[in-house]
């Protein structure tokens, strides 16, 4: 689970002008895009248009950084 988190991030790290299709939770960007980001790596193909919501909503809650504030709730 944890290295296809990792892999998503970083198909979306630092990009800008990256839409989010709420209806099917996926990426909303042009096909151009897409076939540059496969080029790179071709493990990203699996992402394309299928439903992210595991990755933004699950993985991301399991494995995101957290850090350590000082103040207790």
């Amino acid at each position: 689970m944890k290295s296809e988190w990792k892999l998503f991030k970083s198909l979306t790290h630092g990009e800008t002008g990256l839409g989010f299709d709420a209806t099917r939770n996926t990426i909303r960007v042009d096909d151009e895009w897409w076939e540059k980001k496969i080029t790179q790596d071709n493990r990203y193909k699996k992402f394309r248009n299928e439903d992210l919501s595991l990755f933004w909503y699950r993985y991301d809650a399991i494995f995101s950084d957290i850090i350590a504030t000082g103040h207790r709730v």
